[in-house]
């Protein structure tokens, strides 16, 4: 389950590597944020010990990402990724860790 969990972390981490850049803006951009913030506040409320729950939420907020980017929209992903972090590493810094691989 820990591995699975790690998994879903590095994925997340690789694409708010990936998409980092300019501060360009999409049509979508607060949108994203918005909903990014929502989906961060979903994990946040979990326990750190239901990884379970936690690697749910996550796969929910990666389908929410991936719907920017279905549209080819990779500044609203990018700014998707970078208010779900940011919300995370305001509210639950040890969860924002364990994201990013304990780094």
């Amino acid at each position: 389950m820990k591995k699975r969990f790690g998994k879903i972390a590095v994925l997340i981490l690789l694409a708010l590597v990936a998409s980092c850049g300019g501060k360009e803006t999409s049509p979508l951009s607060q949108q994203a944020k918005q909903r990014a913030v929502k989906a961060a506040k979903n994990v946040e409320a979990i326990e750190l010990a239901d990884t379970f729950a936690i690697q749910q939420a996550l796969v929910e907020a990666a389908g929410l990402r991936s719907q920017y980017l279905l549209k080819d929209d990779e500044i609203a992903a990018r700014d998707f990724d970078e208010a779900f972090m940011s919300h995370l590493q305001k509210h639950r810094p040890e969860l924002a860790k364990a994201l990013k691989g304990g780094k």
